[in-house]
């Protein structure tokens, strides 16, 4: 995006947890250009620099391992992990549209989890979104979290962890 920067400001946001994979590693980055100091005239890096005042710091572990992990990751690492995720988004689609009762509007294309819909009227002896995911837990050992824990219209599935195994696929 740095390209761009010429003509128009760039914000990049990143983090350990998402770029690295490693959940609950609550360690960030926000890295601006602003050639033209517009983001500056609106008052942008101040605005950022007072949400950085108000957060908790991460862990000494893991800032202590930031350098480390930066150094020793190898160009490849990222292409295999986009890949990774683009056949497990692939995979967790497709039996999700070959499954009756689950659908799933859109195809992930950014994001490392899937909203599914419930047709509970093909579901037998399932009441609802939460009640599906219990089931599903207790017979299959699979986890997803019910819509309504994301506040979504009931009847929907935030399937982060349902594609992960594909040998637990329904």
């Amino acid at each position: 995006m740095g390209i761009f920067a010429d003509t128009v400001p760039v914000i990049t946001v990143g983090s350990i947890s998402k770029r690295w994979l490693v959940p609950g590693w609550r360690l960030g980055w926000i890295a601006m250009c602003d050639l033209n100091g517009i983001l500056k005239e609106a008052k942008i890096d101040k605005s950022i620099e007072s949400y950085i005042n108000i957060t908790s710091d991460p862990a000494t572990f893991i800032q202590g391992a930031v350098p480390q992990i930066i150094a020793n990751t190898k160009e490849d690492y990222f292409a295999k992990i986009l890949n990774l995720l683009r056949s497990s988004a692939d995979l967790c689609y497709g039996k999700i549209k070959e499954t009756r009762g689950i659908t799933c509007p859109h195809k992930p294309e950014g994001s490392m989890f899937v909203m599914a819909k419930l047709d509970l009227s093909c579901l037998d002896g399932i009441r609802d979104d939460l009640d599906f995911c219990c089931m599903l837990a207790k017979e299959e050992s699979v986890i997803v979290l019910p819509g309504t824990f994301n506040f979504r219209p009931r009847g929907t599935l935030d399937a982060s962890g349902f594609c992960h195994d594909p040998m637990r696929m329904l």
